[in-house]
């Protein structure tokens, strides 16, 4: 199995909480992976984070409880995180793409999207399989995607930052699971 790749110049910033790196894993330098109290980040295989993208997980306040409650914002497999693209507390599915600078909070995205760049999601929404959210958050089907071709794209990116990375940033070593 390929090992995760993060880059020393990545922020990973947790006080109680914990994240944890599946296989293939790319996390570049400049990204943030921000965990607050004991909430957590639980990231699939083969994730690519590229630089300013933040992913983050801080508690929610539950009115019936008075009290905030911790989370786990889980990040499924074969997703790619372009430049600055923000998600708070947002759970994603496989095999998505979040375009340049796309924001979204509390919110879940199934498999096989793409959210274009600079789109803002309004809070507690969720995006459906297969779609293609365009400026002005319009939703259209993206009938085009090719799973299996986009699964292989990844892993061969992984190969490539595999080698170019290591050659031009200081790595953490991390493990799995």
């Amino acid at each position: 199995m390929d090992p995760p790749l993060c880059c020393k110049h990545a922020d990973i910033l947790t006080t109680e909480g914990k994240v944890s790196f599946g296989h293939g894993c790319v996390v570049h330098p400049k990204a943030k992976i921000i965990i607050e109290g004991d909430c957590s980040i639980v990231l699939g295989e083969y994730n690519i984070i590229e630089e300013n993208v933040t992913i983050k997980a801080t508690p929610k306040y539950n009115p019936v409880l008075n009290a905030n409650e911790t989370i786990t914002v889980y990040i499924g497999c074969y997703n790619h995180f372009k430049v600055g693209c923000y998600l708070e507390n947002t759970s994603v599915e496989n095999c998505n793409v979040f375009d340049y600078k796309c924001r979204l909070e509390d919110s879940y995205v199934e498999s096989k999207s793409i959210i274009r760049a600079g789109i803002s999601i309004p809070k507690r929404t969720t995006i459906k399989l297969n779609s293609l959210v365009l400026e002005n958050n319009i939703i259209v089907t993206n009938s085009i995607f090719n799973e299996n071709d986009f699964i292989a794209a990844i892993k061969e990116l992984y190969k490539l930052l595999a080698v170019l990375l290591p050659k031009q940033n200081p790595m953490h070593n991390i493990n799995t699971g």
